[in-house]
């Protein structure tokens, strides 16, 4: 595991946390997620980290896969023991909020995708107990209505080919748990408008618009003028609808188009991807065969260098032995040599011959005990004459 992540994991309050260190999690889950995949591992990890950043970085990891690998994903999602065991509701946040983020996307894979999402949230809503659990609208809240912006385009969920059984105990979880919120914000009140419309349940009606409402009909009674009047402009208004209706076609016609080239773009980012992920391990490789070779030329050098010096010593010894010998020789030919050069000047005789014959005979025997030989040389010179 990486360090990082690991660091993260290990932060007590985690809710107190900064949104750079939520962010870096959900980098790092979708990094974990993309090496080893939607495993045991990868989602103990996730169940151990932050609220909310494992959903994301699920649909962050399936948008990379291609169409047919994202319902294996997710179907590897629901076999792992922490989704099975929904220890503390832990898989109905999940759902809920695996649910909100693939809302934010549009295509028939990620619709196939909600409609299992769908009927796997009724099943999930009980602890091991057969309890309900007891903030499931603060659950809805947090993970899913807080999640979604107004502008979410919300698909027709009736039109999903979701069992009818099943529909409707995922449509009375979630018109309940709605109904409950206190006290919702401008922007939760709208998202609650668009989710029941896009359930085709109506939404509690608001006191204001219903008092607009009425005093509209009171003055169409009154005024009936202007009744005719709108009735004279209904053709007008119709064709203003049909040119509205052209209007949305095409820009859903450009927008299935741009979802293709998405598509096309995911693949070949798939591919880029894969292709970096191999050339990053050749480098990895011979990054480390180029550290082998320059610990071995390291070695080698210390070895040469070990050999030069000891050569060195060697050679200083034999320099110096060389000398010891020629000073030994030196100083036993000197008596000889002492000898000679007072017989030098001496008119040669017999005697003096037989001596200095005897004196070279005493050089030779020294300089062969020393190592210095004639013997070999003369033999050679023998063998030539023959």
């Amino acid at each position: 595991m990486d360090k990082k992540l690991n660091e993260l994991l290990n932060i007590k309050k985690k809710g107190e946390a900064s949104i750079e260190k939520k962010k870096n999690f959900t980098e790092l889950l979708f990094k974990e997620f993309s090496k080893q995949g939607i495993n045991e591992n990868t989602v103990s990890i996730m169940d151990k980290g932050f609220s909310f950043e494992g959903a994301k970085a699920i649909v962050m990891y399936i948008n990379t896969l291609q169409n047919k690998e994202k319902m294996n994903a997710v179907n590897a999602l629901f076999k792992t023991k922490t989704f099975k065991n929904n220890n503390k509701g832990i898989t109905f946040k999940l759902l809920i909020s695996l649910f909100a983020e693939l809302l934010h996307m549009s295509g028939p894979d990620n619709n196939k995708m909600i409609r299992l999402i769908i009927s796997e949230v009724p099943k999930n809503l009980k602890n091991k107990d057969g309890k309900e659990f007891g903030d499931i609208n603060i659950i809805i809240r947090k993970y899913f209505i807080h999640v979604l912006s107004p502008k979410t385009k919300l698909p027709n969920f009736r039109q999903l080919d979701i069992d009818d059984r099943v529909f409707s105990q995922f449509e009375k979880v979630l018109t309940q748990t709605i109904s409950e919120i206190k006290n919702p914000t401008k922007n939760e009140k709208q998202v609650i408008e668009n989710v029941l419309k896009s359930l085709n349940t109506e939404a509690k009606p608001n006191t204001e618009i219903t008092e607009k409402k009425k005093q509209l009909e009171t003055n169409n009674k009154k005024g009936n003028k202007k009744t005719v009047l709108y009735k004279k402009n209904d053709n007008h208004t119709i064709k203003k609808e049909n040119v509205n209706d052209t209007k949305i076609t095409e820009l859903e016609n450009k927008v299935r188009e741009l979802q293709l080239v998405i598509e096309k773009c995911r693949d070949e980012n798939k591919i880029i991807g894969n292709e970096l992920h191999k050339t990053f391990k050749e480098l990895e490789e011979t990054k480390k065969h180029n550290a082998e070779l320059i610990q071995r030329c390291n070695t080698l050098q210390n070895d040469l260098k070990k050999h030069l010096n000891i050569l060195n010593i060697f050679e200083k010894n034999a320099q110096n032995s060389q000398k010891e010998l020629l000073n030994s020789i030196a100083s036993k030919l000197k008596c000889e040599y002492m000898d000679f050069k007072s017989a030098k000047n001496i008119p040669m005789t017999v005697d003096l011959g037989e001596n200095l014959r005897d004196q070279i005979n005493t050089i030779f025997q020294l300089l062969e005990k020393n190592g210095i030989s004639f013997k070999e040389k003369e033999r050679s010179k023998e063998i030539v004459k023959k």
